[in-house]
């Protein structure tokens, strides 16, 4: 140990061994690993999987004959691959003039001796000027050539645009891409200590592990207050770390910040049996996880407790995967975005919210699964699905579609489109409103949204949801196609609605409750499949109305069915012709039908088909003096 150098980690290894000559073995070995860390504090090596502890003993055995392996030989440093480590990012009032390299930047506090000796080495800084390479949002990216004082740098290329005493956040350090290389480049564990590192397309082998102890960001220089690994986008980069490849590999709580390099990944798709532990990723102008020069998808990925902030999309194309907690948030574009090719994930108690696009945009994906977590706010829909196998269970849905767009593909909880597409949701609960501080707009206008098909049709099942508080919970244009709804609060308002469920071998072609005031008249929709059409002018077709209403005030609950038989003469313009059967209810002269003689209060008559003949309309008047909520069922 050199003495007074307290700028070095400093190693003292004793190690004991018993030998055996007779079996050939060395029988223990008994390790004591003591850190001494200079001015740069670091934290001990972990355990995998548990940051932070500390070994104090380590005993082993080797069958070998050779004395026990040296804990660094197993565990390496970025710093001992040469990193340094020294990224400052600062806010400073920066003045250069167009033309010119000589940099004033008053609170930067540059240290000349390392900034010149870098230069002098060859390997000089690099920076970054914002707003001097051409416009207010383009950057200058050159190097440090020489350091005068504390505030003042000589730039290695001269400004394209002047800067005078402008407020901007300037950022310089090393580029330490080829310390991170060599650490991760082979299948061992590499760590990465507290400090903030330039780096750009760094080689993650397979077999190799890159960890930290940071705490989740979302956003902030600093997670939860703590010194953390930040690893900067080093400008030229494509992906921060490139992962396109590799097979078991491993990122542990880091922090990675594309800095907002233009196209920018934080990791690159294409590796094979990854896990991402306590990961940050913001910032990536491309994508968070995902995208590169090779294969764009990452199969068998296990990604738990991560967050990705600020990126263009959050994470792509994922195969075999599981993303477990964290969240996706204030993407750009979507915040998860599951192309062709994308199959079998599953994404479990995941925040998906505030993203400018869709929450979930699945394409040609199939057997893609979510499960509980929530979608809020995201500017377009919650999930859109396009061809695509989708489950949606225990899902909370909150203002969803906020961006207001005027088209119904884009302002759902959930959109669906696309002859292919087969969507099961279950047990979800959805709200409509405006932001918490009570601006933008009330979104969404549907819960849910079917959009237009010509081909085979698509396949929906909903069931024990919430839907309250649309004015149109469900929206269906297009021909025909399987959907299913049932133990669905809400779905009051269905509109056009092609093709009905099946319950215990009968169709249930609509339901709905609806609300009347003593002394007024609703009137509701009623979808209805176009039989009619089919079956020749006047043939008669038969339906079975089940309608129930509650009179909270006296306490009373009043439930009736009516058989209806309606003249198909009617599709395509005119009235219809109902003839009513009397089942449970009563019929009066005045083309009503009412629950009995006795009470009478409640009375309803079909008013007309519409011209399309896939639905008719329902006027339901409350003849009583007390306001009563209304059930009903079309079979």
């Amino acid at each position: 140990m050199r003495p007074g150098v307290l700028g070095e980690r400093t190693r003292i290894t004793f190690i004991v061994g018993v030998h055996s000559a007779r079996q050939g073995l060395s029988l223990a070995a008994l390790v004591l690993v003591f850190s001494l860390a200079g001015a740069r504090a670091r934290e001990a090596w972990p355990e995998p999987g548990q940051a932070g502890d500390v070994p104090a003993v380590i005993i082993g055995t080797s069958t070998g004959g050779s004395a026990a392996r040296r804990y660094g030989d197993m565990r390496n440093v970025v710093d001992d691959f040469g990193a340094k480590g020294n990224v400052q990012v600062v806010g400073v009032t920066a003045a250069i003039a167009s033309g010119s390299t000589a940099l004033t930047a008053i609170g930067a506090r540059f240290d000349c001796a390392q900034l010149n000796g870098l230069a002098a080495a060859g390997t000089p800084a690099l920076v970054e000027v914002p707003g001097a390479g051409g416009s207010p949002w383009i950057s200058l990216k050159t190097t440090i050539s020489a350091c005068a004082e504390a505030s003042r740098i000589t730039l290695a290329t001269p400004a394209v645009r002047a800067l005078r005493a402008v407020p901007i956040t300037l950022v310089w350090g090393v580029d330490d891409s080829a310390a991170f290389a060599a650490c991760a480049g082979a299948p061992r564990m590499c760590f990465v200590p507290a400090a903030t590192y330039f780096v750009r397309d760094a080689r993650i082998a397979s077999g190799a592990s890159l960890f930290g102890d940071a705490g989740l960001a979302y956003g902030e220089a600093l997670p939860n207050g703590k010194a953390s690994p930040q690893i900067l986008a080093a400008p030229g980069a494509t992906n921060v770390l490139d992962v396109a490849g590799s097979r078991n590999i491993s990122l542990r709580g880091i922090v990675i910040n594309c800095n907002s390099e233009p196209g920018v990944n934080g990791i690159s798709g294409g590796s094979t049996l990854m896990e991402l532990r306590r990961v940050t990723v913001q910032s990536c102008p491309g994508k968070g996880l995902g995208g590169g020069t090779r294969d764009t998808y990452t199969h068998i990925a296990t990604i738990i407790g991560s967050e990705f902030i600020h990126n263009g999309t959050g994470i792509s194309n994922l195969v075999d995967s599981t993303v477990f907690g964290g969240a996706v948030t204030s993407s750009s574009g979507n915040g998860i975005d599951m192309a062709a090719g994308s199959a079998k994930n599953n994404f479990i108690g995941l925040r998906v919210e505030w993203n400018r696009m869709d929450g979930y945009h699945f394409y040609k994906a199939n057997f893609q699964q979510t499960i509980g977590g929530a979608l809020d706010h995201n500017f377009r829909n919650g999930a859109s699905v396009k061809n695509s196998i989708v489950l949606l269970s225990g899902v909370a849905f909150h203002r969803n579609g906020a961006a207001d767009t005027g088209e119904p593909l884009a302002d759902a909880h959930v959109a669906v489109a696309g002859p292919a597409s087969k969507v099961v949701i279950t047990g979800g609960m959805s709200e409509v409103g405006r932001n918490h501080d009570g601006t933008g707009n009330v979104s969404p206008k549907y819960f849910l949204y079917l959009g237009e098909s010509t081909e085979s049709p698509a396949s929906v099942t909903i069931t024990g949801t919430d839907a309250t508080g649309f004015k149109t919970a469900f929206s269906v244009g297009g021909t025909p196609r399987r959907y299913h709804v049932d133990g669905v609060a809400g779905a009051m308002s269905v509109s056009n609605v092609s093709q009905p469920q099946v319950i215990g071998g009968k169709s249930l072609w609509g339901r709905g409750t609806v609300r009347i005031l003593a002394g007024a008249t609703e009137t509701v929709t009623v979808p209805c499949y176009s039989p009619l059409a089919a079956v020749g002018p006047h043939a008669p077709y038969a339906f079975t109305l089940f309608v129930y209403a509650s009179d909270n005030t006296i306490g009373e609950v009043h439930s009736a069915s009516f058989d209806l038989v309606v003249d198909s003469g009617a599709v395509g313009g005119g009235s219809a012709i109902p003839l009513a059967s009397r089942a449970y209810g009563e019929t009066n002269g005045s083309g009503y039908f009412t629950f009995s003689k006795d009470t009478g209060t409640l009375r309803l008559s079909i008013l007309d088909y519409r011209t399309d003949g896939d639905s008719f309309t329902l006027a339901i008047r409350n003849a009583g003096a007390n306001p009563v909520g209304v059930g009903w069922e079309l079979k």
